[in-house]
C-alpha cells in the first residue's frame, strides 16, 4: 500500500506467484480495514476483473522490480511500466515510470519516488470466479 501523505488518496497493490498484479486507488472515505475485508471475501477481485488498467504484469529479478499494466487515457491505453527496488521483505520503492503510448510509438519517462509496505494475505478463495 502507498499512502502519500500529501493527499487523500492510497493505492493497493497485490501481488499473485504468478506474476499477475491487480491494483487500484483509493480516496476519503474509504479505510484499509473495509479493503482488506474485500480482499479477504472475494469481493474486491470480483469488482476488479472487468477493469483492464487495475490488471497488469510483474518481475521480479534479485532485487529489482517491474511492473506493467495499462494506464487509462482519453484516446487509447497506453502501457505504463514502473520500475524499482525491493527494499527488504515487506517494502518496495518504485523510482522510475515510462508511458508508451501505442498510437504515437513515444515515449514518456519521469522519476518518481513512491514506497509501498506490504503484508502477506492468505490465497484469495478460489471460488471468485475471474472469467465468465
Amino acid at each position: 500500500m502507498n499512502n502519500d501523505s500529501t493527499s487523500d488518496i492510497f493505492e493497493i497493490l497485490i501481488l499473485f506467484k504468478n506474476g499477475i498484479i491487480v491494483k487500484n486507488a483509493y480516496g476519503d472515505g474509504f479505510s484499509i480495514e473495509i479493503i482488506e475485508s474485500n480482499i479477504k471475501n472475494g469481493s474486491f477481485f470480483s469488482s476488479q476483473k472487468t477493469i483492464k488498467r487495475h490488471w497488469g504484469l510483474y518481475k521480479i529479478t534479485n532485487e529489482n522490480f517491474r511492473m506493467e499494466s495499462w494506464k487509462a487515457s482519453p484516446c487509447s491505453m497506453p502501457i505504463n511500466e514502473i520500475q524499482g527496488e525491493i527494499l527488504n521483505d515487506t517494502t518496495l520503492k518504485f523510482t522510475k515510470t515510462t508511458f508508451t503510448n501505442t498510437t504515437k510509438y513515444n515515449e514518456e519517462f519521469k522519476t518518481i519516488n513512491e514506497v509501498y509496505h506490504f503484508k502477506k494475505f492468505a490465497k484469495p478463495d478460489s471460488s471468485v470466479t475471474f472469467f465468465n
